[in-house]
């Protein structure tokens, strides 16, 4: 009997967490600072040859700090699910024209082991990852 009366609490606890609603006010304040941002997939590229892709790791990653480190980028990252799409980045920038530029720049995509995919995005300024 105890054990069921611990599970049932436990259950109650979490409904309670999951019913608790973030204010309205709250949310109509973020999204007066959100912004337009552009979202970029690194997908496979068309060269596959590990050896070159391995030479050409540090300086992509270089890359990629160079621009989150010159404003133009405030994200980027690998996925680790090995599918095709490989990272993103959230760039800084609405020009698409500029970002392909920039991406073009990538030692990767220069390559040809990574390509790119680029789409419009909107977020809110100062969301952060957890540590």
């Amino acid at each position: 009997m105890k054990k069921v009366f611990i599970f049932l609490l436990s259950i109650a606890s979490v409904m309670a967490v999951a019913q608790e609603q973030v204010a309205i006010e709250h949310v109509q304040q973020q999204l007066a600072s959100a912004k337009a941002y552009t979202l970029v997939f690194l997908t496979q590229g068309k060269v596959k040859d590990a050896a070159k892709a391995a030479q050409n790791q540090m300086p992509h990653l270089q890359y990629l700090f160079s621009l989150k480190e010159g404003g133009h980028v405030s994200i980027f990252g690998p996925l680790t699910d090995n599918s095709n799409i490989r990272g993103i980045l959230i760039f800084n920038v609405t020009d698409i024209e500029l970002v392909k530029n920039l991406m073009e720049g990538d030692p990767h995509v220069k390559a040809g082991h990574l390509s790119y995919e680029i789409h419009p995005w909107f977020g809110v300024p100062g969301q952060t990852l957890g540590l």
